[in-house]
């Protein structure tokens, strides 16, 4: 399971549900580019939330996620669901 934060927000969103998720699920939050964390965007660089969190997938062998966003992060979860269907 993926949780993506809502604007102006980072990880710490989640800070008072994530012991009441399931002990026996993976549970992954991260900041998303220029939130938390994060490193800043390049000025005048071009990407997308949803291209990142591919590449994050990709790296933690993860083929088929649940993502569960709140505001801008159910954004990048619709984004995400458009350009990678096959990883639905």
């Amino acid at each position: 399971m993926v949780l993506f934060h809502g604007h102006t927000f980072d990880t710490q969103q989640w800070d008072k549900n994530i012991e009441e998720l399931p002990q026996n699920h993976r549970v992954i939050r991260n900041d998303m580019r220029g939130y938390g964390k994060s490193e800043m965007a390049e000025e005048g660089s071009h990407f997308l939330h949803a291209t990142d969190l591919n590449k994050l997938l990709d790296s933690l062998r993860i083929e088929k996620p649940h993502i569960v966003g709140l505001s801008l992060g159910a954004i990048v979860a619709t984004d995400f669901m458009a350009l990678y269907p096959e990883r639905d």
